[in-house]
């Protein structure tokens, strides 16, 4: 669908506006015939940038996500519909996230074809690139598959090591959408502090190398965020959005955070350590 955002983006930010902004505005412009929306959209995007954190990153990721569900209203478009089944979904957010506040990663566009033999699924391809300048052999693109009649997330490849989206095999490279989970926590809300096991904010515990299931239940508006510094910049390891869970390996050692993104509850205590044991 957006096959034409080729400029290199050089602020690590910008990429999470244009994926967001860009969705929303293209979903606007097949609804009324304009074709530039999405370019414009990308334009704008990069008038705000540099001014948003990390965290601003991830609550510009939802607002932009619900303004997509505004405008699918009335809309029978399989694909726009696939695109925004992906880009809620919490362990399709965690992936995009971690890529978009990469420093060494450019979001290029997304594009969306029809899943081979399977009439009732879509493929939705997240395109990124490596920055210019930095060496890397494979493509840091993710493949989502989408069944477009429950609207649910099938399965996520990351990295999709294919070219073709409309004939390849959709089991390259490594399916995160299936992880066989090792340790389950559940997590659910009070006022402004998470509460797991009855304890307020307590630090959470795993060994490095487990592959850890989050399941996140609220009755406010809060969210799950897991995040870890990588030169300079925080970058999302993994997030929960309202009454979801996501799951993710524990790969790294040392001491992270974890928080709600939303507002300032951070700010205010809503935070906790994580703390991956080698």
């Amino acid at each position: 669908m957006l096959r034409n955002i080729t400029r290199q983006v050089h602020i690590f930010l910008v990429a999470v506006l244009v994926l967001a902004t860009a969705l929303a505005r293209h979903a606007e412009a097949q609804q009324h015939g304009e074709d530039n929306a999405a370019h414009d959209a990308v334009k704008d995007a990069r008038g705000e940038a540099g001014h948003m954190s990390e965290t601003n990153v991830v609550q510009h990721y939802r607002a932009e996500v619900n303004r997509l569900r505004d405008y699918l209203s009335g809309s029978i478009d399989p694909c726009r519909h696939a695109i925004y089944a992906a880009a809620r979904d919490s362990q399709v957010a965690s992936v995009l996230l971690r890529k978009l506040t990469n420093k060494e990663y450019v979001f290029k566009g997304v594009r969306c074809h029809d899943a081979p033999g399977i009439p009732e699924q879509r493929r939705v391809l997240f395109d990124f690139d490596c920055q210019p300048g930095t060496f890397c052999l494979i493509d840091p693109n993710v493949l989502v598959i989408v069944d477009v009649v429950q609207g649910k997330v099938v399965d996520i490849i990351d990295p999709y090591l294919g070219s073709d989206l409309a004939g390849d095999n959709h089991s390259s490279g490594h399916a995160v959408g299936h992880l066989k989970t090792d340790r389950t926590i559940a997590i659910s809300t009070r006022g402004l502090s998470f509460v797991i096991g009855g304890a307020e904010n307590p630090p959470i515990r795993v060994t490095r190398g487990e592959t850890v299931q989050v399941t996140f239940t609220t009755g406010g508006s809060h969210d799950w965020t897991l995040a870890y510094v990588e030169n300079g910049s925080e970058v999302v390891w993994a997030m929960a959005q309202p009454n979801s869970s996501v799951t993710f390996t524990a790969d790294r050692s040392g001491e992270f955070e974890y928080f709600c993104s939303v507002g300032n509850h951070r700010e205010r205590g809503m935070r906790g350590r994580f703390i991956v044991e080698r």
